[in-house]
């Protein structure tokens, strides 16, 4: 899991319920547009073949954007 700066509330709790955090100094990641529009199609591919899978992803995309949300 990655948390934004924002989240850093969230830290405490994961302690709490005892869950390993490994802070990452320096995170730097550049992916291309091609590599991401390649992945995107992929994921949508499978998605598309298991309904369980897709109703999982969109409750797990409504959460994270309720959750943005609520910290502001």
């Amino acid at each position: 899991m990655l948390l934004e700066p924002k989240e850093s509330d969230y830290v405490p709790f994961l302690d709490v319920r005892k869950t390993p955090i490994t802070p990452f100094s320096q995170f730097d990641v550049t992916v291309s547009d091609t590599e991401a529009d390649e992945t995107t199609k992929r994921i949508r591919d499978i998605v598309k073949k298991d309904r369980a899978l897709y109703d999982k992803a969109q409750k797990a995309f409504v959460s994270w954007v309720r959750r943005l949300v609520d910290l502001d």
